[in-house]
């Protein structure tokens, strides 16, 4: 299976219109209705081409405790989450296989995630997951980290992380919560991003062992509590305000409480020197 470069051919325009057109091919044999194991085989040499494609464009990544070979962070196997993903190599801890029970380091480039923020702003689904248009701001959005891997289970930002890039870089870190069914939990990963040259590296997903402990005034509030089973239909939008405003009041109080716990300096210690790491590779 291959496909002809596109127009005006440049090593990232060839690998969009590879992703593009094996995309298509693959949902209309095997399709989405073909068993597990033959839409996986199927997509299997696709995404072995398109992570050759992607490796010379992002180039050599060598940081300490991470895996030196990438994999594909876009699925092609069709009616599975993740064909519009970000485009990017994925790079577990070392040791580790990608995960977001333990992390994932992102790599991929200013160009394509401009275009990939592009394209996912313009097929907005309504689901609340505007990606901004600049860059910086997209990079320091919930959305970002909702939609550029694993399932799109919804983050929600908790606490701005105070790190610092290298002059002409610039940097991102926060803590967060996922998946955030209950929108009153404390955050459960750290989310991270620096922009390096025309480098962009994201690390998304939990961190092993990091001691985060509850906040009780942050989790109080009717929205953590399940509906009263006696309640009518009709009484749905009010039980839905109130949890809507119990979310709002919790997100604020983290944001608040947050950094006066011991754990929040654990967290920017981590994250800065993960972006210092970042910065010398």
């Amino acid at each position: 299976m291959g496909f002809a470069a596109a127009a005006h051919a440049t090593p990232t325009n060839d690998y969009l219109a590879a992703r593009d057109g094996y995309i298509r091919a693959l949902a209309i044999s095997p399709g989405p209705n073909a068993a597990a194991p033959v839409r996986a085989k199927a997509a299997s040499s696709p995404t072995r081409d398109l992570q050759r494609r992607l490796q010379r464009i992002v180039g050599a990544v060598d940081v300490p405790g991470f895996a030196q070979q990438g994999a594909l962070n876009v699925w092609l196997a069709p009616g599975e989450p993740g064909t519009d993903n970000l485009d990017a190599l994925a790079y577990p801890p070392t040791g580790r296989k990608a995960g977001h029970d333990h992390g994932v380091l992102l790599v991929t480039t200013t160009e394509l995630a401009r275009d990939w923020v592009a394209a996912r702003r313009a097929a907005d689904d309504g689901e609340g997951y505007r990606l901004p248009a600049d860059m910086n701001a997209a990079l320091a959005s919930d959305a970002f980290y909702t939609l550029a891997a694993w399932d799109d289970r919804h983050v929600t930002a908790r606490a701005v992380l105070p790190v610092r890039a290298r002059p002409g870089s610039y940097a991102f870190a926060m803590l967060a919560l996922r998946p955030s069914d209950v929108d009153l939990d404390p955050p459960n990963e750290i989310d991270m991003a620096l922009v390096h040259g025309d480098r962009i590296d994201v690390m998304t997903g939990q961190l092993p062992g990091f001691p985060v402990q509850p906040i009780p005034a942050c989790e109080a509030g009717p929205g953590h509590a399940p509906a009263d089973a006696g309640s009518s239909r009709n009484n749905a939008p009010d039980a839905d305000a109130l949890s809507d405003e119990a979310a709002a009041r919790s997100r604020s109080c983290y944001a608040k409480l947050l950094p006066r716990q011991t754990y929040f300096q654990v967290a920017v210690t981590r994250a800065q020197a993960l972006i210092d790491r970042l910065n010398t590779h």
